[in-house]
């Protein structure tokens, strides 16, 4: 066979037969490819499932198992072991290649000083219609030297099996990120080339040996980055972590036997010379400096927003909803994302009623500022709550930007802003759906909520799933839409309507335009998709 795929199986039963129906339809499957796949732990339904495939295509299916859960690395070293083909390419069980991705790539990849290919795809939450749900990675944007610093030969690449004999196996001590190690020992002795053609879907989901939350993905990615000596993409807050750590720098594990790290990685050489990374004076004021100008920037964008009256853009949304709420005399406000608390300023000249506000900001620093917003608006009772809301009860990352008002809970989100998130902090915050949030502050669940905002810098879509679905009462809920979650917009309609929202509304922030607003039911006929840029959908029941 010319071209081996491995791939590691767990816990994936309900995508292991769309995965092993797009293996074998991979142009010239029979004649050129092989699937070497090892099963962790495998459920009846697994097994049964492959050996069907094993059965039907017997010279093209090599099955290995494993009782106990084995490390990611572990079973792709496995799997490359017992491989017979002359190019090797990574596949998870839960990614869709295109049906002639392996051909394109075998195509480049037969060149003679070529060793790697790697090319563009789309990053999906889910395998239904595909392109609508998703964001497409284009790689191109990259430079070549970014192949020494960065993963950006995305999860579909392929490589010549005469690499893992000069740059080694997978490291099996890591279980996140051993594909960018790999990548990083790999860019630094051979050459690769781009495809600028799809080569597939990557699923988004966490559920899998790399993703989930039994592993901590930003800590991996900085090892690799501490042991390559790429300084300038290292978090400082993982430098004393790493130091600590078990793993050892210099050395990689394979089939359960720890192997020095090829001698003459120029990485390698430059940090061996500095005394096993003992950071120079001069480094060390450079990144002291560099907090303090993080601290320094994020204390004057927060003075300016509180001083600045005009950044308060939802007051139109506000009219419409209390205009269908007009006869009550006191208010429930949730404002989930609320930053510095500015939404409550809307408030002040509606003095004829009571104002009851909850504001959620994971930003702790903020608390401050929402305490004096809620004074000039004359909100006397108030509650604030540094926790974040999302479709489960669980610790999660908080991307804190020195622009607090993008900070935010979405990866992606961090990723699509680099500029904004240049000098930012990750923190644990815990995090709850919105049932368990009521049940654990003892808000009384029969409390009617007039009016929820949410304003969570693309996190919004969970938050508003989690509110729907917790059974609480509330009448009305903002939620915040921009370009790139376009194709939410339509989902968040379903839901509302399923919820038994009576009234549907856009409201595009683009100068609130009257052709720019209107009800949902009418939305494809008069709404500007080029034009818009980001809004709000207004619920009302």
């Amino acid at each position: 066979m010319k071209i081996s795929i491995i791939s590691s199986f767990y816990n994936m039963d309900q995508h292991l037969s769309g995965f092993l129906e797009n293996v074998v339809t991979q142009k010239n499957f029979k004649k050129k490819i092989e699937l070497i796949i090892e099963l962790n732990k495998p459920s009846t339904y697994a097994s049964e499932i492959t050996n069907a495939y094993k059965k039907k295509y017997k010279k093209n299916i090599i099955i290995l198992k494993s009782k106990a859960l084995k490390p990611l690395g572990s079973s792709w070293n496995s799997c490359i072991k017992k491989s017979t083909g002359k190019y090797l390419a990574i596949w998870n069980t839960d990614d869709r290649r295109t049906d002639n991705s392996l051909d394109i790539q075998e195509k480049l990849i037969s060149k003679k000083k070529i060793s790697f290919v790697y090319g563009n795809f789309f990053v999906v939450s889910n395998h239904k219609n595909l392109k609508q749900n998703s964001e497409y990675i284009d790689v191109s944007k990259y430079s070549k030297d970014e192949l020494n610093k960065s993963m950006i030969i995305g999860p579909f690449f392929m490589f010549k099996k005469k690499v893992i004999k000069e740059v080694g196996f997978f490291d099996e001590n890591l279980k996140s990120a051993l594909d960018f190690d790999f990548a990083l020992r790999m860019a630094s002795k051979y050459r690769g080339i781009y495809t600028k053609k799809n080569l597939g879907f990557y699923l988004n989901e966490g559920k899998g040996l790399s993703t989930s939350n039994r592993v901590n993905p930003e800590y991996e990615k900085n090892f690799v980055l501490f042991r390559y000596g790429i300084r300038s993409k290292i978090s400082n807050r993982y430098i004393k972590l790493i130091k600590k750590e078990k793993l050892n720098i210099f050395m990689y594990k394979k089939f359960n036997k720890t192997v020095p790290l090829i001698n003459d990685f120029k990485f390698l050489k430059v940090l061996l010379n500095q005394n096993k990374f003992k950071y120079k004076k001069k480094n060390h004021i450079i990144n002291k400096l560099k907090y303090f100008k993080h601290f320094i920037s994020r204390k004057i964008y927060n003075l300016k927003n509180f001083f600045y009256l005009n950044l308060i853009i939802e007051q139109e949304e506000v009219k419409i909803i209390l205009k269908n709420l007009s006869s009550l005399n006191e208010l429930n406000v949730i404002d989930i994302g609320s930053n510095i608390g500015e939404f409550a300023r809307i408030f002040k000249s509606y003095k004829n009623k009571k104002i009851n506000f909850i504001c959620i900001e994971p930003n702790k620093s903020l608390n401050i500022y929402c305490k004096l917003n809620m004074l000039r608006s004359n909100i006397k009772n108030y509650s604030i709550y540094n926790i974040g809301i999302s479709e489960k009860t669980r610790e999660r990352n908080f991307y804190e930007s020195e622009i607090s008002k993008i900070s935010s809970f979405s990866r992606s989100w961090k990723e699509k802003f680099k500029n904004e998130f240049k000098n930012y902090k990750v923190k644990k915050i815990k995090s709850y759906s919105f049932k368990d949030f009521l049940k654990k502050y003892k808000i009384d669940n029969k409390l009617v909520f007039h009016l929820i905002k949410i304003d969570a810098e693309g996190y919004d879509f969970q938050i508003l799933k989690s509110i729907l679905e917790s059974g609480a009462n509330y009448k009305s809920i903002m939620v915040e839409v921009e370009k790139s979650n376009y194709d939410k917009i339509f989902k968040i309609k379903k839901m509302l309507i399923k919820d038994n929202f009576r009234k549907i509304y856009i409201i595009a922030r683009d100068g609130l335009i009257e052709k720019y607003r209107g009800s949902l039911d009418n939305f494809l006929k008069n709404f500007d998709k080029n034009k818009f840029n980001s809004g709000n959908i207004i619920a009302i029941k």
